[in-house]
């Protein structure tokens, strides 16, 4: 997909610096905040992004990767609650912030007052530690190509203030890992019936010897 952004100088938000935006490439289940994570982009160039899908799938409890099925877990619950591990945490946060007993005017310095204030921080960190990984990640990796408009095609910007975005797949294909589970059924049938097989040759050759020092002993009393 192709963009042209026209950035008016004015709406700079630092009028000493070169008007500029930022990009953030991401998860649709994951926020951020593209000041601190996403790549700036400034006027009078073309930009070419590069992007690589990954997925990674861990196995739920019991195993020791201690993750969630959110996806599972918001399908179970009516497409209702968090959809990742962020948005976990924002809804302690919410829920905390959003509690009719806060107030905006400080509280007055007493025993009470301060009892209620870091009762209110500790039951968010308790929700917070029920927000485990998820057991679905997505990784977004990406390369940035940074040209002068008109360097390549020969276009000049029509106008100050104009970027051009250039947002591509590098590879069609998406690279999933997954996690093979160690102790399932078809394991454990499969474990079975190596001890069983194990066990039956034991009582073959068992059986085998018992039978041969018999005959022998029928031999030597015959002769």
């Amino acid at each position: 997909d192709s963009y042209k952004i026209s950035v008016d100088k004015n709406e700079s938000f630092y009028p000493w610096k070169e008007p500029q935006i930022f990009l953030s490439i991401h998860s649709p289940f994951v926020t951020i905040n593209p000041l601190l994570e996403g790549i700036p982009l400034k006027t009078g160039y073309s930009y070419v992004i590069q992007v690589r899908l990954e997925e990674e799938y861990l196995l739920p409890d019991p195993y020791q990767t201690n993750c969630t099925d959110y996806e599972g877990e918001w399908l179970k619950n009516n497409m209702t609650g968090p959809w990742s591990q962020e948005m976990c945490r924002d809804a302690c946060e919410w829920s905390n912030s959003s509690n009719p007993t806060v107030r905006m005017v400080q509280p007055e310095y007493s025993l009470p007052a301060f009892q209620e204030k870091y009762g209110r921080w500790n039951s968010t960190e308790k929700c917070m530690e029920n927000c485990t990984a998820n057991c679905v990640k997505l990784k977004y990796s990406y390369t940035v190509f940074e040209r002068i408009l008109g360097a390549v095609d020969g276009r000049f910007p029509r106008e100050d203030g104009e970027i051009s975005v250039q947002v591509s797949l590098a590879e069609p294909e998406v690279l999933v890992t997954t996690h093979l589970p160690l102790y399932d059924f078809g394991f454990l049938i499969s474990h079975l019936g190596g001890l069983l097989a194990f066990w039956i040759g034991i009582s073959v050759w068992a059986l085998v010897g018992i039978i041969e020092k018999a005959v022998r002993k029928v031999m030597e009393w015959i002769q």
